[in-house]
C-alpha cells in the first residue's frame, strides 16, 4: 500500500471481517460501510467483541487487560480474524486492497498481510490503523499513570516502527533488571549492561512520547473548545521520571550517568526506579490538574478531543486516516456533543464503528451510516 504524503490523503476502510471462534461471535463474514458503522444490541450480545475482533485486526492484540487465549470461543485453543482493507489515494486515484489477518493457535499467535505470515509487526499495524474508545478510556483522567502511558504508547506503536520495538524490548530490560535485583547479590557487570539497553530504549520511548504530546497540543485545544469553550485551554505534559533528576536531553548518553548515578539505591530497594515505565502524562484544564478538578462531563470531552486529535496525527505521520472504534460511546455523551461529534467525523471521511444498546436517536436517513443489529453474537445488517 502506497503511502507517500507528496501524493496526499490515504482514505482507508475496513470493507469486512471475518471471525472464527473469536470470543461469542458466530463464525462468518461482516461486511461494513465506508463511513459510519452503528452497532446494536443489548448488553451481553457480542456488541464489544466485535469492535475487539475489529482492534484485533488492526494492532494484532486486543485493547481489554486478558491474555490472547481468552480471546478464543469458550473451551477452545484457537481463534482467527481476517479483513480486507480497501484504500485510495485521493489525489493520484489509485485504489487498493489488503488482505491481513490475525490467527492464535496453541500458544502460538501469527499475524499475514495478503495470505503470507510475516514477523514485521511494525509494518503490520500501519496497514489498517485504529483509534479505540472504550467505557474505561474515561480514566485516560482519572485514573493512573499506568493508563494513559498504555493508551499514548499504542498510538506511539503505530506512527514509530522504531518506537515500537523499543517498547517491546523495554520491557524485556526491566523485568531482566528487576530479576537481577531481586538476587542476594546482583551481578554488577550484568547491571551496567541492562542500564545500557534500558537508556537506548528509554530514550526513544520517551522522545517518541514527547513528539506525540507536541502535535496533540494545538490540536486537542482546538477541538476541546469546540464542545467546551467556556471550560478554557487544555494542556498536556509528560512528566519524566529522568528529567525530575536532570534537564539534559533525552539521549541514552544523558540518560545512562543517572541511571548509574541511582544504582546503588535499586540494589537497595531491589526494584528499578527511573524509565518510562514510571512516567505520566498530564492534562491541565485551564492551569488546574484535570484528574483532580474536572468534571465527569469535562472529561469527557477532553477524552473526545484527545480522540479526534490523535486521528489527525497519525493522518498525518503515516498520510493513513485511521479507523475509530467507539465501545458503548454514546452512553458517555450528551446528545449536543454527539451531535458536533458526527458533524466533525462526517467533515473528515472517517469510517467509524459505534456500539450502544440504542442507536436509534443518531440520524440513520444519512447515506453514510449503516446500522447493524447483535444477538447472541449473530451480526445483521439492519437498513
Amino acid at each position: 500500500m502506497q503511502t507517500d504524503a507528496v501524493l496526499g490523503r490515504c482514505a482507508l476502510y475496513l470493507t469486512n471481517i471475518k471471525t472464527y471462534s473469536f470470543r461469542n461471535l458466530h463464525d462468518g463474514e461482516i461486511d461494513f460501510h465506508q463511513g459510519i458503522n452503528l452497532i446494536q444490541g443489548e448488553n451481553g450480545q457480542g456488541k464489544s467483541n466485535l469492535i475487539e475482533a475489529i482492534h484485533v485486526l488492526s494492532a494484532s492484540k486486543t485493547f481489554r487487560p486478558c491474555k490472547q487465549s481468552d480471546l478464543a470461543e469458550w473451551e477452545k485453543d484457537q481463534f482467527s480474524v481476517f479483513g480486507t482493507v480497501s484504500s485510495e489515494i485521493e489525489a493520484a486515484q489509485e485504489f487498493s486492497q489488503t488482505q491481513i489477518g490475525v490467527s492464535y493457535e496453541r500458544g502460538t499467535k501469527k499475524v499475514f498481510i495478503n495470505g503470507e505470515p510475516t514477523k514485521k509487526v511494525g509494518d503490520y499495524v500501519r496497514r489498517c490503523p485504529a483509534v479505540t474508545f472504550a467505557p474505561k478510556d474515561v480514566d485516560l483522567i482519572y485514573g493512573s499513570p499506568s493508563v494513559r502511558r498504555a493508551f499514548f504508547d499504542r498510538y506511539i506503536s503505530i506512527i514509530s516502527p522504531m518506537a515500537l520495538v523499543s517498547l517491546t524490548s523495554y520491557q524485556k530490560v526491566i523485568r531482566a533488571k528487576n530479576a537481577l535485583l531481586k538476587e542476594r547479590v546482583p551481578n554488577m557487570d550484568q547491571l551496567l549492561t541492562l542500564n545500557e539497553m534500558l537508556a537506548q530504549h528509554a530514550a526513544v520511548i520517551t522522545q517518541e512520547r514527547g513528539s506525540l504530546i507536541e502535535k496533540l497540543q494545538p490540536l486537542i485545544e482546538h477541538h476541546y473548545e469546540q464542545f467546551a469553550r467556556e471550560d478554557g485551554t487544555v494542556r498536556l505534559s509528560l512528566v519524566d521520571s529522568f528529567l525530575a533528576r536532570s534537564e539534559e536531553a533525552t539521549t541514552p548518553q544523558a540518560y545512562l550517568p543517572i541511571l548509574e548515578e541511582c544504582l546503588s539505591t535499586e540494589i537497595e530497594r531491589r526494584t528499578t526506579l527511573l524509565g518510562p515505565h514510571l512516567d505520566d502524562i498530564h492534562f491541565e484544564l485551564n492551569g488546574r490538574s484535570a484528574r483532580q478538578f474536572a468534571s465527569q462531563g469535562q472529561a469527557r470531552s477532553l477524552v473526545l478531543a484527545l480522540l479526534v486529535s490523535i486521528l489527525h496525527v497519525i493522518e498525518e505521520r503515516i498520510s493513513v486516516a485511521p479507523l475509530l472504534l467507539l465501545d458503548d460511546f454514546s452512553s458517555e455523551l450528551d446528545e449536543g456533543r454527539m451531535r458536533r461529534f458526527f458533524e466533525l467525523l462526517r467533515q473528515n471521511k472517517y469510517q467509524v464503528f459505534i456500539t450502544g444498546t440504542d442507536l436509534s436517536g443518531h440520524d440513520l436517513t444519512q447515506s453514510d451510516t449503516t446500522l447493524f443489529h447483535v444477538q447472541k453474537g449473530v451480526i445483521e445488517r439492519a437498513n
